[in-house]
């Protein structure tokens, strides 16, 4: 099952309300993309990607649950967390 998260982009001089730059953001998406996430759209602080739970785990080292909502950080020793600070995941509205 496919989930979708965004993922916080790691950038250099990152200080409060600065944000990375476009170029910064569009080079990331490039790099996810290459690593099997599928780029939903690029935001202000990060990327939203799509992916199976098996590229998410091979590639940023987290889990995310089928259902609900986490926010993890990738593990350290995987190349992506260099680019990545953050990866979150929240649960899909229900409109009742």
């Amino acid at each position: 099952m496919e989930r979708t998260a965004t993922v916080r982009i790691r950038f250099p001089g990152a200080t409060g309300g600065i944000a990375p730059s476009r170029t910064l953001l569009e080079q990331a998406a490039h790099m996810l993309e290459e690593h099997g996430f599928a780029i939903q759209r690029i935001g202000r602080r990060g990327v939203s990607v799509k992916a199976d739970q098996a590229t998410y785990l091979r590639e940023l080292g987290v889990t995310l649950p089928a259902r609900g909502s986490v926010v993890e950080a990738p593990e350290p020793h995987l190349p992506l967390s260099r680019l990545v600070d953050l990866v979150e995941a929240a649960e899909a509205p229900v409109s009742f």
